[in-house]
């Protein structure tokens, strides 16, 4: 299977993912994951509480200069957010 397939999979799952309305299900796949030793939470970035503090200014000033996204730019972006 090419990367692209993959990703195309990856991308239809967390679709139905975000779709899913039913708690029982949603349990379920937590579930599975689990099982699976596929980690469900995970914390890809721990910054120290210096880093964070850079982050935040470096965040700030971007928003002052007008870079960003807004609200409906963002839900665009992302299938499930819109």
């Amino acid at each position: 299977m090419t990367t692209t397939e993959l990703n195309l999979r990856r991308t239809q799952i967390i679709r139905m993912v975000c779709d899913e309305k039913n708690e029982k299900t949603l349990n379920e796949v937590e579930r599975l994951l689990t099982m699976n030793n596929i980690p469900f939470e995970n914390a890809p970035c721990r910054y120290s509480a210096e880093k964070l503090k850079q982050r935040v200014r470096q965040a700030t000033t971007s928003i002052r200069e007008g870079k960003g996204y807004t609200a409906k730019e963002l839900k665009s972006l992302h299938p499930c957010l819109a």
